[in-house]
C-alpha cells in the first residue's frame, strides 16, 4: 500500500509540474473567485430599460411600414390601419413613460390596446361589416371572439363599446399615474364582485336545478363556477397579501417574486382537463410529433397540479416565515446556486488534458520502459495515474466550490449564506442547510468527471496517442447533447435510453433546461438516473480494459 501512495504523489507532483496544468488551475481558482462579483455586477447592470426602448424603435419602424401597406381597396382597410396605430400608440406610450418589458405596466399597456382593439372592430361591426370583410389582414384580434358581437342590436353595441372606451381609458390614467397600489386595490374590489357574483350565478342556478333536477348541464355549470371562485379565491388572497404589506412590483424583491410565482402555480393547479376532442386539436402537433396521448396528457396534467400544490405550499411557507427562496432573490446563495456546477465542467476539461497524455506520453517519449523495469506491478502503475487524474479532477472542483462559497459571501454578505433551504418531506415543509443541500447534486454530476475520466484514460492506454485521446473525449462530451437533438429530429426517440444525452449530467442537476425541454418535446424520454447508472458502468468496463490492455501489452512493439 505504501508503494501504491508513493506512486499516486510521484505522478500526482509530476503533472502538477506541467506548465499547463498550472495555468488551468490558476484559471479555476480565478474564476470561482470572480464569477460571484461578475454576476452580481451584470444583474445590477442589466439595462432592461435601454434594451427596451431599442427594442421599441425597431418596432415602430416596422409598423410604420406595415401600416402604409395596408391594402386601401380593401373594405376594412381603415380598420386595419387604426388596430395599427393603436400599437404604433402603446409603443409612443411605453417610451414616453419610460416603460420597460419588466415594468408592471407593460402588461397594462398590453390589457388596454386590446380594449381599444374591441371598440375599432365592434365600431366595424356596427357599420355593417362582418367576417372576413372586418377581420381580413387583421391579427391582433381573434376572429372568434367577435362571433358573439354579430347578432347585437345597434344600442347593444354602443353599450359594448361605451364599456371598452372606458375599462381603457381607466388602464391608461392607471399607467400615467405608475400607482401600482391604486391598480392592486382596483384587482382586489374587481376579483371579490367577480367572486360575489359567481355565487349568485351558482344560487340562480340551483334553484332552477331544483324546478328540472333532469337537467344534466345545470350541474356542470355549477361545477364549474365553483371551481372558478376557488381560483378567484385563491389569487385574491395572494393579491390582499401584496396589498396588505405594500408589496411594490419590483423584480428586485424577494415577496414580490413569490408572490407573482404563486398566481402562476394557482392558474396550473387549477388546469381544466380538456376533453379528448380539445386535446386532439390543442396538442395536434406533440401527437403527430411523438405520438403522444390522451392517457399521458392527463397524467402529466396531473403531475403539473401536484408540482404547482407543492410550490404553493412552499411558497406561502416562506412568506409567512420571512424565508425567502434562492430562486427569488439575489443574494449569496443564488450566486452559488447558479455557478457551481459550472466548476464540475471545468474539472472534466481539465482531466481531459491531463488524462489525454498521462499513459499515452509515456509511450511517445519511451519512458514506458523505465516504469517496467522498476519492481512495482504494471496495474499499480497504471492504478496511480488513474488515482492522480482523480484527485487533481475532484480536488479541482472541490476547491473551485469552496472558494466560491466564499467569494459569494464576500459579494453578497455571508449573511445570508445561513438562510435554510425549504423542501417538502412527507408534506412537511423542513429546513435545509442550504451548502449542504448542493453536495448531492455535485457528486451528482461529477458522475460525468469519473465516466470523462474513464473515456480519456482508456483512448490514452489503448490508443497510445494523445492528440487522438483529447480529440475524441472533447469531441464526445461537447458534441453527446447536439448529436442527441439531432437524433431526436430524426425521430430516433430511443436516443434517450442510451448513454449520450446524459454524458454532461450538469444539465440535469441544475433542474429545469430548455435543452431537456426540447428533447423532451420532441419525444424523448428522459431518465437522469437510468443515464447515471449508464455511465459508471461503461466507466468500470472501459477502466478493467485499460487495466487489462496496459498489463498484457508488449511495450517493445
Amino acid at each position: 500500500m505504501g508503494k501504491i501512495f508513493g506512486l499516486i504523489k510521484n505522478e500526482w507532483i509530476k503533472q502538477y509540474k506541467k506548465i499547463s496544468v498550472k495555468i488551468i488551475l490558476v484559471l479555476i481558482l480565478v474564476a470561482s473567485i470572480a464569477a460571484p462579483f461578475l454576476l452580481k455586477f451584470f444583474n445590477s447592470n442589466n439595462n432592461d430599460l435601454k434594451w427596451s426602448m431599442e427594442s421599441y424603435e425597431n418596432q415602430l419602424e416596422w409598423l410604420q411600414v406595415e401600416r402604409d401597406g395596408v391594402d386601401t381597396a380593401a373594405k376594412n382597410a381603415q380598420i386595419n390601419k387604426d388596430i395599427i396605430q393603436v400599437e404604433i400608440d402603446s409603443f409612443n406610450l411605453r417610451m414616453e413613460k419610460k416603460i420597460s418589458w419588466s415594468d408592471w405596466r407593460d402588461t397594462i399597456i398590453g390589457d388596454m390596446q386590446y380594449k381599444q382593439n374591441m371598440v375599432i372592430m365592434l365600431n366595424g361591426i356596427k357599420s355593417g361589416l362582418k367576417g372576413s370583410d372586418l377581420t381580413n389582414n387583421i391579427y391582433r384580434i381573434d376572429p372568434i371572439s367577435l362571433d358573439e358581437y354579430y347578432e347585437l342590436s345597434s344600442e347593444e353595441l354602443q353599450k359594448e363599446i361605451d364599456k371598452f372606451t372606458n375599462e381603457a381609458a381607466e388602464l391608461k390614467n392607471t399607467i400615467e399615474n405608475n400607482d401600482y397600489m391604486a391598480y392592486l386595490s382596483g384587482v382586489i374590489k374587481s376579483t371579490e364582485k367577480d367572486i360575489e357574483d359567481s355565487k349568485k350565478t351558482i344560487t340562480t342556478l340551483e334553484a332552477d336545478l331544483a324546478k328540472d333536477k333532469e337537467n344534466k348541464e345545470i350541474p356542470l355549470e355549477i361545477e364549474a363556477l365553483k371551481k372558478l371562485i376557488g381560483t378567484q379565491e385563491e389569487l385574491l388572497k395572494a393579491y390582499k397579501y401584496k396589498f396588505d404589506n405594500n408589496i411594490a412590483y419590483d423584480s428586485k424583491n424577494w415577496k414580490h417574486n413569490t408572490v407573482e410565482h404563486i398566481k402562476m402555480s394557482i392558474e396550473a393547479k387549477n388546469e381544466q382537463l380538456l376533453t379528448e376532442e380539445a386535446f386532439k386539436q390543442q396538442y395536434s402537433w406533440e401527437i403527430n410529433r411523438k405520438g403522444y396521448t390522451y392517457e399521458k396528457y392527463q397524467a402529466d396534467r396531473e403531475e403539473r397540479i401536484a408540482k404547482a400544490e407543492e410550490s404553493l405550499t412552499l411558497d406561502w411557507y416562506s412568506l409567512e416565515n420571512n424565508i425567502p427562496q434562492v430562486q427569488f432573490i439575489k443574494d449569496a446563495r443564488n450566486s452559488l446556486n447558479e455557478t457551481y456546477l459550472f466548476y464540475v465542467t471545468i474539472a472534466i476539461l481539465l482531466c481531459i488534458i491531463i488524462g489525454g497524455g498521462i499513459v499515452s506520453s509515456e509511450y511517445s517519449t519511451g519512458t514506458v520502459r523505465l516504469l517496467m523495469i522498476r519492481p512495482v506491478s504494471r496495474w499499480k502503475i497504471l492504478f496511480s495515474k488513474l488515482a492522480a487524474v482523480f484527485i487533481i479532477g475532484y480536488g479541482a472542483m472541490f476547491t473551485a466550490f469552496l472558494l466560491n462559497i466564499v467569494s459569494s459571501g464576500i459579494a453578497h454578505g455571508f449573511g445570508t449564506l445561513g438562510t435554510p433551504m425549504l423542501a417538502l418531506k412527507d408534506g412537511v415543509v423542513v429546513h435545509q442547510n442550504f451548502i449542504l443541500s448542493l453536495i448531492p447534486n455535485l457528486m451528482f454530476a461529477s458522475i460525468s468527471l469519473i465516466f470523462i475520466i474513464a473515456v480519456v484514460f482508456f483512448f490514452s492506454t489503448v490508443g497510445r496517442n494523445t492528440a487522438l485521446a483529447v480529440g475524441l473525449t472533447m469531441v464526445g462530451f461537447l458534441g453527446s447533447m447536439p448529436a442527441a437533438q439531432v437524433a431526436a429530429n430524426l425521430k430516433m426517440t430511443w436516443i434517450g435510453s442510451t448513454f449520450l444525452p446524459y454524458v454532461n449530467l450538469t444539465t440535469f442537476a441544475g433542474g429545469e433546461s430548455w435543452v431537456l425541454q426540447s428533447l423532451e418535446q420532441m419525444g424523448v424520454t428522459l431518465n437522469a438516473t437510468m443515464g447515471a447508472v449508464q455511465l459508471l458502468v461503461i466507466a468500470v468496463v472501459l477502466t478493467v480494459i485499460s487495466f487489462v490492455v496496459f498489463t498484457k501489452r508488449d511495450v517493445t512493439n
